[in-house]
């Protein structure tokens, strides 16, 4: 399991991506570790070993942004409408299906790492599915 999610952050950090598809990215996987109200230790490691892999450029630190990416979660987590908003921002700045998928895919991954898949996880993972328009692989 570690291997897969490793070798699908490292695919998407070597990728020239720009630094808003970068964030937009770090975004989701927060959201994706707090769509079942339960923070895991497994989740939340498997997002710090993504972040080192990064070529993180911005004037920025990455742990500073990483405050105001759980604000904005947290904040998007107010309501399903909110949800469902800030979906569609991360869909508008992972400008590209295959890097979509891709990330869907890490999404996929980072809910399986504490070994336990919730109904609200699952729920979540078909709701960004749709939003970004794209299957995950199987």
């Amino acid at each position: 399991m570690r291997d897969k999610i490793h070798l699908l952050f490292g695919s998407l950090s070597t990728d020239k991506s720009e630094q808003s598809q970068k964030e937009a990215i770090v975004e989701l996987l927060i959201m994706t570790m707090y769509a079942d109200k339960t923070l895991k230790i497994e989740e939340d490691e498997a997002i710090k070993r993504y972040i080192e892999t990064l070529e993180w450029k911005s004037p920025m630190s990455v742990e500073y942004y990483l405050g105001i990416a759980i604000a904005k979660v947290r904040k998007a987590l107010e309501s399903p409408e909110k949800i469902h908003c800030f979906l569609e921002d991360i869909s508008d700045r992972v400008k590209t299906s295959d890097l979509k998928k891709q990330v869907l895919q890490i999404c996929i991954n980072l809910t399986m790492s504490d070994s336990e898949v919730s109904t609200e996880e699952r729920e979540f993972l078909q709701l960004v599915s749709q939003i970004f328009q794209v299957s995950p692989e199987v």
